[in-house]
């Protein structure tokens, strides 16, 4: 009986229909099938966060495979993906994925090399942590022990929604410098307790008038 042989590795095979054309299904996955492009991503040096399609998430593999995996392109649709291994460098990430396809009526599996450039810049909670920009400042103010645990808890029910960039203490109390004023006003209602308000302009930027809220609760 006549045998077919792969055309790369010289395999033989009495029965053809294993074959993908001129090649054996192990060499099948190197014949050019996929093609990679680069793909690019920011790393926050303070926090570590990666923005990837401009959003700003915690790295994941889920998330480096997805970004890994929309850079490779091929005659046939990928069915199933996995990230291998993941190589850092400063300046770029070498991702290693397992790209699974069908082809002429047979499952191929196939791995990839993505080359992924970095860039480091901050966040922009980092950003404004590192700059101490705040559009409200809490003073809270009382006895000592009431104002220490009153900050605390507020610090750590802001921080749910938004950044305290800076808590400074006072001779008569403690000043949070809150981020995002809708975050702070929504906490002070929900305290239920009388407090005094004020707005001072901070600057104009780009013509639009930008105001720093202090309200004041004494406990």
């Amino acid at each position: 009986m006549r045998k077919k042989a792969c055309a790369k590795c010289g395999r033989e095979e009495a029965f053809s229909g294993e074959f993908m054309g001129a090649f054996c299904p192990s060499c099948f996955a190197g014949t050019g099938t996929l093609k990679t492009g680069t793909a690019r991503l920011a790393v926050c040096p303070r926090c570590e966060r990666i923005r990837v399609r401009n959003q700003w998430s915690k790295e994941t593999p889920e998330l480096v495979l997805d970004l890994a995996a929309s850079k490779v392109k091929g005659r046939y649709p990928v069915e199933k993906a996995g990230l291998v291994a993941l190589q850092k460098k400063r300046n770029e990430w070498l991702a290693m994925v397992s790209l699974q396809f069908s082809a002429e009526g047979k499952r191929v599996e196939e791995v990839q090399r993505v080359r992924i450039e970095v860039r480091r810049m901050l966040c922009p909670d980092c950003h404004r942590l590192a700059s101490g920009y705040h559009e409200f400042i809490l003073q809270l103010r009382g006895p000592p022990k009431k104002v220490e645990k009153m900050a605390a808890w507020a610090q750590e029910e802001l921080e749910k929604d938004t950044l305290v960039t800076k808590a400074q203490e006072q001779p008569q109390g403690i000043d949070l410098y809150i981020a995002d004023k809708h975050p702070a006003m929504q906490l002070v209602m929900r305290l239920h307790r009388p407090y005094q308000a004020t707005r001072s302009l901070k600057g104009v930027r780009r013509g639009k008038h930008h105001f720093i809220t202090t309200v004041c609760i004494r406990l």
